[in-house]
């Protein structure tokens, strides 16, 4: 908050946690009890411009601020073991923020930013557990927290939990992530997800069920849906150990990139412009960091030693962009981006 940089929140096998400067020095170090599930988030509490980070392990609920120190009355105990990331949400953009969390007992929970569980919320009951993080979506004024099970099953509720939408069409199996596609109006706002064999699924809001295949795969691709080449339109993404490969709507390859070495079976979108859009994939044993462009070719300077998955950002405040990865087991290391 005072220079506008940014610092590298880091978790090892070990499940101790670190802050780390921009300049490499450790702020801290945090032993945790097991490894952080899903997505770190940030969020301003106190409404001071001052940060902390959200995140939970598969017991407990945490923020802490900059200095490693729980807010009070956080870590809070979860009522079952989390089965998925929580989603911190801010509905009107006012930081009263809301933290939707998932157990293994088929519920999901809601907790304000003061660590109490929501007062009105009715506490949904799903069908399988949920391993995707909740969502949020605005349509035509109303709100729309959506979450999908395991199963398949789709779950549309307004604020308090309460059913919105019911629908009996089901998506493939296992869910482990959806994405929303908003249109103006519920016929044209989607549910999509990927099955184990790569069938894609578009649910729609209206319960309009359609199913997409595109090619076949050995094992379990990682999907991805947006908007790559920044022409407005979203594209279908996977991810294999051999091959990335992108398809636009009318269901032709836009996109390809073949590895020599495997690729992690997980890629991050950097949105660099409005019309510039990158995927980055790890390959550990090449001990290889790809940023692919648009194009299908990797961006200037690139491929980069790594063997985890990556960050970039102005960790200098205005200055220009900084790649952070692991390698070698125990180190971070930074390049600057071209």
């Amino acid at each position: 908050h005072n220079t506008k940089g940014m610092d590298i929140f880091v978790q090892d096998d070990a499940n101790k946690t670190y802050l780390v400067s921009s300049t490499g020095t450790i702020f801290w170090k945090k032993q945790l009890s097991s490894p952080i599930i899903g997505e770190v988030q940030q969020v301003d509490a106190l409404k001071n411009e001052k940060l902390q980070i959200a995140f939970n392990t598969k017991d407990s609920l945490f923020v802490i601020d900059r200095n490693g120190n729980p807010l009070s009355p956080f870590p809070i105990k979860l009522p079952g073991s989390a089965t998925n990331g929580v989603r911190v949400m801010d509905y009107e953009n006012n930081r009263d923020y809301r933290m939707l969390i998932a157990c293994d007992d088929k519920h999901i929970y809601n907790y304000n930013i003061k660590g109490a569980k929501v007062d009105g919320w009715k506490v949904p009951l799903t069908d399988d557990v949920v391993v995707a993080p909740v969502q949020h979506t605005v349509v035509a004024g109303k709100d729309y927290v959506v979450f999908v099970d395991r199963s398949g099953n789709a779950y549309i509720t307004d604020r308090q939990g309460g059913t919105r939408i019911s629908l009996k069409e089901n998506l493939g199996t296992p869910v482990i992530r959806f994405f929303l596609e908003q249109g103006k109006d519920l016929g044209r706002t989607r549910i999509v997800s990927c099955d184990s064999l790569g069938n894609v699924y578009r649910l729609s809001f209206t319960d309009e069920l359609e199913r997409l295949h595109f090619m076949d795969f050995e094992s379990t691709p990682f999907f991805e849906y947006r908007d790559i080449n920044g022409d407005g339109s979203l594209e279908y993404v996977f991810l294999s150990s051999e091959k990335l490969s992108v398809f636009n709507q009318d269901k032709l390859l836009a996109m390809s990139f073949g590895f020599e070495s495997p690729a992690s079976t997980t890629a991050s979108i950097f949105q660099f412009g409005e019309n510039d859009v990158r995927i980055g994939i790890t390959c550990p044993q090449a001990s290889e960091i790809h940023l692919l462009n648009k194009g299908g070719a990797d961006s200037e300077g690139f491929p980069l030693p790594g063997q985890t998955m990556f960050s970039i950002g102005r960790i200098n405040g205005e200055t220009g962009l900084t790649v952070i990865a692991g390698i070698n087991g125990k180190y971070l290391s930074a390049y600057s981006l071209p």
